[in-house]
């Protein structure tokens, strides 16, 4: 079976990286450079972006050979082959605080295309026990906002998972609902965001509580009149709240 990549974010938590040649501790990755030393096509407010992020031990790099790793796959990329893309990445980065990324475990950020986990393809695969998010550039570029913002999330909450908070998340739902078993175990792969079902930002976001959680945050990230849109929906103002006040109020 096939799902569109942009229809699929799937959080993995993997358990280790083969030691492999390269010099970055602890991610492991192999085939994989610093996209600071390459010579980019971009103007010099995004080269000052990068050039920040770099100093303060936020590292982005990109595969520059075909990576097979375990259950992962991800093609080599020419990241002038998707400036467009870089720049928008580069945005959305830069809205966080530097500190932020330290505290979520976050120094390195690897970028390829056609990512696979385990044959589905996916956005990203985050993974704190490394450090490490890969996150597939060649995305449709209208989609990697929202999918930077949601895989972030998943790193948020892998460092800050609190099973009484999402006891009171998943109460919020209708009484009688039950998550699926997995992101990928029903057809509802659908992203869009939507304000017409009832406690959920979107159809992909019914099928697991982290991922309910990642797209709502997404949303909170990339809709910009977000209470406005969501206003004849309590559950979503609900699951907003209870988000911020202990997911997101360390970011401020």
């Amino acid at each position: 079976m096939k799902f569109n990549k942009i229809l699929l974010f799937i959080i993995i938590i993997i358990s280790n990286y083969s030691i492999a040649d390269n010099i970055f501790e602890p991610n492991q990755l192999p085939n994989i450079e610093i996209i600071e030393n390459k010579n980019i096509e971009i103007d010099q407010k995004y080269k000052n972006k990068l050039s920040i992020l770099h100093k303060n031990r936020f590292f982005v790099m990109y595969s520059n050979q075909n990576l097979l790793q375990n259950n992962i796959k991800c093609q080599s990329i020419e990241i002038n082959e998707y400036i467009e893309n870089f720049k928008i990445l580069l945005n959305e980065l830069d809205r966080y605080k530097l500190e932020f990324f330290k505290q979520i475990d976050f120094n390195y950020l690897v970028l390829c295309s056609n990512l696979q986990l385990e044959n589905y393809y996916t956005a990203g695969i985050p993974n704190n026990k490394v450090s490490t998010l890969i996150f597939d550039i060649a995305l449709d570029k209208n989609m990697i906002a929202r999918s930077i913002h949601h895989e972030i999330f998943h790193m948020i909450k892998q460092n800050k998972k609190n099973k009484k908070i999402d006891n009171l998340y998943a109460n919020i739902n209708d009484k009688g609902f039950n998550y699926e078993d997995c992101s990928v175990c029903s057809n509802n792969l659908d992203i869009t965001f939507t304000n017409q079902l009832n406690g959920f930002v979107s159809s992909y976001a019914s099928n697991t509580l982290e991922e309910d959680q990642a797209e709502l945050y997404a949303a909170i990230m990339t809709i910009d009149n977000f209470d406005d849109f969501y206003i004849n929906d309590d559950r979503i103002i609900k699951k907003k709240k209870l988000v911020e006040n202990y997911y997101l109020k360390f970011l401020k």
